[in-house]
Parts: structure tokens; sequence; C-alpha cells
């Protein structure tokens, strides 16, 4: 085993940082020298990631981190085309796709595909394989970028690891895949988020080896993007490594109510808002949500308080109902990226009787981690994003969360947990086992991960 790999990890988004922070750990602790790239295009409304990279840095010398080269390839604008018609192309033959994201797809088109694509013929025409062929043949045979290929060079790296490229409109990690395939340099892909294999677009090069949570997206991969089951690897989930950190509260119960301004002998309910796309403007279900509350004859129910959690791009839609018994913690949505948002994070969870999604987020998954009930509200409003929706359907099939038909169902569902009753505690926990560390509990993703990584990199040496 070579001592000391020299690696690029090239990803869309800076912000990103916080979803592999467990693999670039995993592989600096083992030795290894890494250069984090990602594409300021993406990043430059988060001026704050480059102060946290660099507190990140003071901790591990051999890290470091700056700005990929930006596509300048001629051939960029015709795989621009192509690249999106094979990403609407694989929604419209999916098995079981929600029709939310078959028309998200479609109206990220240019606007004359999608008056052309609204014809039958053509939409049988591009399901077809020889469209599929004719179109994944540009791909074959445009080069990669001649700037991105010498800036590959310039870093000598033994691996190339780029994710997510599967995010609409072409990034850096995507090129740089291409550019490190065509140098013949190992390449590994993980798996982002649980939603990425099977919401995103298509995965337009594929990588000698991609990293999966588990056998459900395994088959997502093979099945949705044609990557072969040889080239997969299962490693568990890095971005939840940190919530096996074995986690204390940060504050007693008085102590966190005292700080914003809650009752310490009625219940906390948590709110978990997601993301704008998903979900738009849910504050009127966190209304909803009050006013079943308000109307129960029960004094606990009655007085129960909400904390919302906005998500970290949805948190304006709150402002407008904070009021007695709701309140935002955070007031803006953040990612448990540092310690004291995750520490807020557990506590707010800690001080809970349980945590409530409305429409969809993996937030859900922090809270079944950390051990707290979770409780889905089904509304008709939001189906296409629930009952459609593959990713979703992973919690249904695990009958892992409460599930509640609407906000005035809710009391009976906050009752019965306030009367001692976890009915979901044993599926919450074969989940968990199952979808975010299927190589054991005590397992790092991140861990796994490197040791991936490593053997790849030794693997496609010994071959060549």
């Amino acid at each position: 085993m070579k001592k000391n790999l020299r690696i690029v990890f090239v990803t869309r988004n800076a912000k990103y940082f916080h979803y592999y922070k467990s693999i670039i750990e995993g592989l600096l602790k083992r030795g290894h020298t890494l250069t984090f790239l990602y594409d300021m295009r993406w990043t430059r409304d988060y001026p704050e990631i480059a102060d946290q990279l660099d507190n990140f840095k003071k901790g591990f010398h051999a890290f470091d981190h700056g700005q990929a080269v930006q596509s300048t390839s001629g051939a960029r604008m015709i795989l621009f085309y192509t690249r999106q018609i094979l990403g609407y192309r694989r929604f419209l033959v999916s098995k079981k796709q929600s029709s939310y994201y078959v028309e998200r797809s479609r109206s990220y088109l240019p606007r004359f595909l999608q008056v052309l694509l609204k014809r039958k013929s053509m939409a049988w025409l591009l399901k077809s394989s020889f469209s599929e062929y004719m179109l994944m043949l540009a791909e074959r045979v445009a080069p990669p970028d001649t700037h991105i290929t010498a800036h590959i060079r310039s870093y000598a790296p033994d691996v190339v690891v780029a994710s997510p490229v599967t995010m609409r409109f072409s990034s850096a990690d995507l090129e740089y895949l291409k550019a490190a395939r065509c140098l013949k340099i190992p390449t590994v892909l993980p798996v982002i988020s649980w939603d990425n294999l099977t919401t995103k677009d298509l995965i337009h090069v594929s990588p000698d080896i991609l990293l999966a949570w588990n056998d459900v997206q395994a088959q997502e991969a093979e099945e949705e993007h044609g990557i072969r089951r040889e080239r997969i690897r299962i490693i568990g989930a890095p971005v939840f490594d940190i919530w096996f950190s074995k986690l204390k509260p940060g504050t007693t119960r008085a102590e966190f109510c005292n700080r914003y301004g809650l009752r310490e002998e009625y219940p906390i309910i948590l709110y978990l808002g997601s993301g704008r796309e998903q979900a738009g403007d849910e504050a009127w279900l966190v209304e909803d949500l009050r006013r079943a509350l308000d109307n129960s004859a029960d004094d606990a129910l009655k007085n129960a308080q909400i904390i919302v959690r906005p998500h970290p791009g949805n948190s304006k839609i709150f402002k407008k109902i904070i009021q007695k018994n709701i309140i935002a913690v955070p007031q803006f949505g953040v990612l448990p990226s540092s310690e004291d948002s995750l520490q807020l994070f557990y506590d707010s969870l800690f001080h809970s009787v349980c945590a409530v999604v409305g429409v969809i987020t993996s937030a859900i998954i922090d809270a079944m981690i950390a051990g707290k009930p979770g409780a889905a509200i089904l509304t008709d409003t939001y189906r296409v994003n629930q009952a459609e929706v593959k990713h979703f359907q992973h919690l249904v099939e695990a009958d892992a969360v409460e599930w509640v038909r609407g906000p005035e169902d809710f009391p009976r569902v906050l009752r019965h947990l306030l009367d001692g009753n976890d009915d979901h505690r044993a599926e919450r926990e074969a989940f968990i086992k199952r979808f975010i560390r299927p190589l054991g509990l005590a397992q790092s993703a991140g861990d796994a991960a490197a040791e991936e990584i490593e053997k790849v990199s030794v693997a496609i040496m010994q071959s060549d």
C-alpha cells in the first residue's frame, strides 16, 4: 500500500464540504495529502466557507483548498444540451418516477426543447435506445477541457475524487471527472445524499468506483445510471457520521427553555423545514399544526410549543408565523457543520418529544440517529413530493416514522408519544442499520470510503 497518496477532491460548491468532511478526515488521518477544489461560480454566494476551510486546515497541514478551473472547451455548449436532454430522458424512462421530478427536469431544458418534446412522437423517439446512443456519443467523442487537464496534471494526483456530478448545469466536479478518466487517473464518486441518484441529473461519466451508502443506492446506481455493479462499493452514509460521535446535551431543559423563552413544563415539538424547491412556502402547515393543538381539550397538547428548524435554503418563510408557542431555532437555517450548530440541533432534538417533517428533508434521519421519534405529516398538497418520491418511499417501506394524516391528526400522535408509546423504535433502528450504517454501527462511513479510495488506487496502478 502506498503510504501517501496525493488526492484531488473536486466538488461543485464549497458548502458541500460538510457532506464529505468524514471522508476527507479519514484520508488525512491515514497520512494522505488532499486538495479540495470547488467551482467558484456556485460558491461565490457562500463567502464564509473559505474561513471554515482555513480553520479545518489548521488541524490538517496536508489539506489545502482552492478554486477549480472553469471549462472553456469548444464542446461545452454541445455537451450542455446533450447532457440536459439525457438527464430528462432518464426521468422519462425511470420506473415509478414522481411526476414532480419529471416536470422539473423538463423545465430545465431550453425553451425550444421543451416545446419540441411536448410532441408525443418526439418523446417516444427520445425514449428509444437509438436516441440514447447518439446523445451519449457526444460525451464519448468530446475531449476534456485542456485547461482542466493541465490543472489536474499540476497536482500529479494518484486519485481524483469528484462529487456530486449530477447537479443541473455542468460544474467542475463533472469536468474534472471526465478529464481524470481520460488521463487514466483512478476516479472515485461518493454519493452525496439519499436522493442524489433518483432526483438529480444523470451520471454522464462513469467513475472507476462509485461509493454508495447501501444496497438500495447500489441498485439505483445500476438501474438509473448504468453503473456496473462491480464498480460499486458500499460504505454507509458519510454525512451522518457526526451523529455517531456520542453527542450529549449541552444544556439542561431549564437552561434551554429559558434561553429561547419556552415553558419548561410543557412539551416541545421540533418541526424540520424542507427545501424551497420541494416545499415552497410551507409556513401554512406549521400554522395548521399550531391550530390543531390549540383546539385540543388536552392541556398538555394545547400548550405544546413548536420549534421550527428552517432548512438552510428556505428560512425566510417562517418569519411571518413567529408567535407565542412558535419560534425558529436558529432563526436562519444552517447545516450542522460546526460544533456549535451541531450542538444546537442536538439540544433541540433532545429537549423535544419528537421531530416532525411536513414535506421531505433528510434532517428526519439526523433525528432518528439521535434516538428521537419522527412524525411525517402526509397532505394532498405535497403528495408528489412524498408518496410519489423514491427516497421518501424508503421511509415508508421501513415504517420508521409515525404517519400523520394531516395536521388535524397530529394531536392524537403527540398524545400517544407523551404516554410513552414509541411504536417505531425497532423499525427506526433497523432503518439506520440497513440504510445509514450497513457495515455496522461502529464502522465510520468516512473511514470505509478512505479504505476504498486506497484500494482503487492500488488496483488500477497494478492493472496498468
